[in-house]
């Protein structure tokens, strides 16, 4: 199996993804497809911020026609967070998982970011 996980004995680990533009408003929409895997009482949480303020948190593992002009019509920065955390004993590091897949099968997990510019 390959995916990516937090460091050895650490209880919390951030991935994020940022888009930025030149021009206000320029980013119309997005769609996003995280797949995730969580044993124990891992945990991994997706949240969107736009212009610094976040905006949604996603339950699931994917988002669709997310639109930061519905939040703020002159948005120019959209990130893309991941928090991984929880798990138990010596392992509970590797209870979180992104994008896990098997080695003789790739691609079936993968990361999918779709933005649709105005």
């Amino acid at each position: 199996m390959a995916y990516l996980a937090r460091q050895p004995a650490t209880s919390q680990a951030e991935l994020s993804w940022k888009v930025q533009c030149n021009a206000p408003g320029t980013i119309k929409k997005l769609n996003l497809r995280a797949p995730r895997t969580e044993f124990e009482s891992g945990q991994v949480r997706f949240s969107v911020t736009v212009d610094g303020q976040t905006d949604a948190s996603v339950p699931e593992y994917y988002v669709r026609n997310f639109s930061p002009s519905d939040h703020n019509p002159n948005a120019q920065v959209i990130e893309i967070t991941a928090t991984l955390t929880g798990g138990q004993g010596a392992n509970a590091w590797q209870h979180t998982q992104l994008f896990r897949e098997s080695i003789d099968s790739p691609c079936s997990n993968a990361f999918e970011l779709e933005i649709e510019f105005h």
